[in-house]
């Protein structure tokens, strides 16, 4: 496992460096090219009707979190190890079993995928888009919004669902810098991430520490109630969480 999220850490850093480091051209929100703003408009439209958590249904996963740090070279260290499974419904954690690790780390463990699409940002196309199953778009959010991230989502161009998010946090408490990059998959007609990536630098006590926390999410199973009750298959776009 460790060799796996390992392999799987180096395209995702690489890819959120790339699309920070791209010039952007940004465009007040009357002048978004209609092309974009048709994608965009698409794209949280499917993320609402394909997100388990605006549903009256079940779910649960097992996520594996490796705990890292990082020294001054890159070098990485595991310093802990987590094993939890997760079980949710109506879009609430239920519960939380801890199979392997301390309890205690969980409080360091965050796997909520923030709902990009309601809120504002400006947007742009990225100039390596070459036609392929993935389309890539650019995220810069406005200075005032100091929550907000900038960074880089990825739908699938054809069916606009989410496949990839590389997110730069710049104003998280006690952070110099925090990124957040995320992978999803498709189970039984719903997204969810099955991996999630934190690499941040915090201000500690006797200077700046550098961190890891990469989770990968498995064995992902719904339960959707009767099909007569319409009230479990209709999104809650209400929904304030």
């Amino acid at each position: 496992m460790k060799q796996q999220l390992a392999r799987k850490l180096v395209p995702v850093i690489a890819c959120l460096t790339f699309a920070l480091a791209l010039p952007l051209v940004l465009a007040a929100e009357d002048e978004i090219d209609p092309i974009l703003q048709y994608y965009w408009k698409k794209a949280g439209e499917t993320a609402v009707r394909l997100d388990p958590t605006q549903y009256n249904i079940s779910y649960s996963y097992t996520a594996r979190t490796l705990f890292q740090d990082v020294d001054g070279e890159g070098r990485k260290a595991i310093t802990d190890s987590l094993v939890t499974d997760f079980y949710y419904t109506g879009g609430q954690l239920d519960s939380a079993k801890v199979r392997t690790g301390e309890e205690k780390l969980l409080k360091k463990l965050n796997l909520t995928v923030p709902k990009l699409f309601e809120d504002f940002y400006y947007l742009n196309f990225f100039p390596n888009d070459t036609g392929g199953e993935e389309l890539d778009i650019g995220l810069i959010t406005d200075s005032t919004a100091k929550a907000q991230p900038d960074g880089l989502v990825v739908i699938d161009r054809k069916n606009y669902h989410l496949r990839k998010l590389y997110l730069y946090y710049p104003n998280v408490p006690g952070h110099l810098r925090q990124t957040r990059s995320y992978r999803f998959t498709l189970q039984q007609g719903f997204v969810f991430p099955d991996s999630v990536w934190e690499v941040g630098v915090v201000e500690a006590v006797f200077g700046l520490e550098d961190y890891r926390i990469e989770t990968g999410i498995s064995d992902i199973k719904v339960t959707i109630p009767d099909r007569h009750d319409s009230s479990g298959l209709e999104p809650d776009t209400g929904r304030s969480n």
